[in-house]
C-alpha cells in the first residue's frame, strides 16, 4: 500500500486532526419544511405538485421539453444508461439488459454507482484510467482503448469531487468555418484533410457543425431576417461540398447553420394553425413573425438538403428545431418498409409513390436514425404541437 505520508509530493502537508467527511446529510433552507408538507398532505409518494414544480423549473433552466425527478442519484444514473442504450442499440427483451454483450467506457475513480448500471444492464465495464490534473477519465486513455475496442460506442465519464472532467477533449464536435474552407481553390483538399483526423476518432464525433455566419463574413456578406443562408450563393456552395464529403453513406451527421434572429417571447403562437407549415412559408404567409418564419423556413431546406440538427443561438430556438426533425408517419413507414425489403421496387404503404429499395436505403437509414432522436408525428400539421 502507498504510504503518501512518505510521498516527497506531499512533503509539508500535515493531516487533519480529525475525519473531514467526504458527504454527510445536510439540511439547508426550507427542506424540512417540504418534507413537513408532504407527509402533512399525504403526498409522500412519486407525484405531486411539489415534484411537477421542481420537474417544470429544471426543464426551464435546462431548456428541455420535459424533466423527469427521481428518487436517487443512482436512479438518475441508471435510468440515463439505459437510455443512452437503448438508443444505441435498441430495447432489449424483458428478460436481457440494454447493453448485453456490450463494452462501456467508464471512469476508474469514481463511486460504484456510476458504474453499476452498466452490470444492471448485462453490459461490461472497461475501466479508463485517470489523468493527474482532474483525477477524471484521461482523454489519452480513452482514445486508446477505442484504439482496442473501435466498436465501443457509450462512454460513462464520472465528475469526482465537483471537478468536471476534460469534456471537451473526449467529445468532439468539429466546427468548420475557417477561411480556407471558404475560398475555392482550397476547400475540397482543406475538407478532405479534415475528414481524415476525423475518421481516426470517428466513435468520439457526435457532430459535424458548420460556420454559415463566418463564411458569409469572408465574402463581406451578412443574410438579412427575409431570405435564408441557402439565397446566399458562396456560402451555399461551401454547404454543398460539406455535405458531399461528410455525409456519405450518412457518414457523420452534419448540422445546419446557425439562424441569427430571435424574437424573444415565450407567448409565441400560431394565430391559425397552417395545415402545411411548408407550403405555407413558401408562399411568403407569415404564421409566427419574420424571425421564426426565418427559421422554420431555412429548417425546411436544412432537412431536405440532409442537415440533422441546427446550432441555436437564443433558447426560443430550440422546440422549433427539434420539432422541425422530427418525423412524419407516413415518411417513416416508407423508410421501415425500404429498409424491411431485400430488393426491387414496392409501392408504398400509403400508396401515393414508389420505394425504390436499393436507391432508398440510405436514405432510410438516415430517417430512422432521425426519428429515433427526434420522434414520429402523423403528418405535417401536428409539428405545431412540438413548438409549444
Amino acid at each position: 500500500m502507498h504510504d503518501s505520508l512518505s510521498d516527497p509530493r506531499f512533503k509539508g502537508i500535515e493531516p487533519f486532526s480529525s475525519k473531514v467527511w467526504l458527504s454527510s446529510p445536510t439540511m439547508h433552507g426550507e427542506e424540512r419544511k417540504w418534507v413537513d408538507e408532504a407527509i402533512d398532505t399525504n403526498w409522500v409518494s412519486t407525484v405531486g405538485k411539489n415534484i411537477d414544480e421542481t420537474e417544470r423549473q429544471i426543464s426551464e433552466i435546462v431548456g428541455t421539453r420535459y424533466a423527469v425527478a427521481l428518487s436517487n442519484g443512482t436512479a438518475a444514473l441508471h435510468l440515463a444508461t439505459k437510455l443512452a442504450a437503448e438508443k444505441l442499440y435498441g430495447q432489449a427483451r424483458p428478460e436481457k439488459g440494454t447493453l448485453q454483450g456490450k463494452r462501456v467506457f467508464c471512469s476508474d475513480t469514481t463511486f460504484d454507482a456510476s458504474i453499476n448500471p452498466v452490470a444492471y444492464e448485462d453490459g461490461e465495464a472497461v475501466f479508463i484510467d485517470t489523468e493527474y490534473d482532474t483525477w477524471n477519465m484521461s482523454p489519452e486513455a480513452l482514445k486508446k482503448a477505442f484504439e482496442l475496442y473501435p466498436d465501443t460506442r457509450l462512454v460513462v465519464l464520472a465528475h469526482l469531487y465537483g471537478t468536471p472532467g476534460k469534456v471537451n477533449e473526449i467529445r468532439k464536435m468539429p466546427i468548420l468555418e475557417s477561411k480556407e474552407m471558404a475560398y475555392l481553390e482550397t476547400r475540397i483538399p482543406e475538407l478532405m484533410g479534415v475528414k481524415k483526423i476525423l475518421d481516426k476518432y470517428k466513435n468520439l464525433v457526435l457532430n459535424v457543425r458548420v460556420g454559415g455566419t463566418d463564411w458569409s463574413s469572408v465574402f463581406g456578406m451578412r443574410r438579412g431576417i427575409n431570405y435564408t443562408i441557402y439565397d446566399i450563393m458562396t456560402v451555399s456552395d461551401c454547404l454543398k461540398d460539406v455535405l458531399n464529403v461528410f455525409s456519405r453513406h450518412n457518414d457523420y451527421s452534419v448540422s445546419g447553420p446557425v439562424w441569427e434572429y430571435f424574437r424573444a417571447k415565450k407567448d409565441m403562437k400560431f394565430e391559425e394553425a397552417p395545415m402545411s407549415i411548408n407550403k405555407s412559408l413558401f408562399k411568403q404567409q407569415t404564421l409566427i413573425n419574420d424571425a421564426v418564419d426565418g427559421l422554420l423556413k431555412e429548417l425546411l431546406l436544412d432537412r431536405a438538403n440532409g442537415f440533422i440538427g441546427k446550432t441555436i443561438i437564443h433558447p426560443t430556438h430550440i422546440p422549433y428545431v427539434n420539432g422541425m426533425l422530427s418525423v412524419t408517419r407516413e415518411v417513416y413507414e416508407d423508410a421501415l418498409q425500404v429498409l424491411g425489403t431485400s430488393g426491387g421496387v414496392i409501392k408504398s404503404m400509403s400508396g401515393n409513390k414508389m420505394n425504390e429499395i436499393g436507391p432508398h436505403r440510405c436514405w432510410a437509414e438516415k430517417i430512422v436514425m432521425r426519428a429515433k432522436a427526434y420522434g414520429v408525428i402523423e403528418d405535417e400539421s401536428k409539428y405545431i404541437d412540438l413548438f409549444d
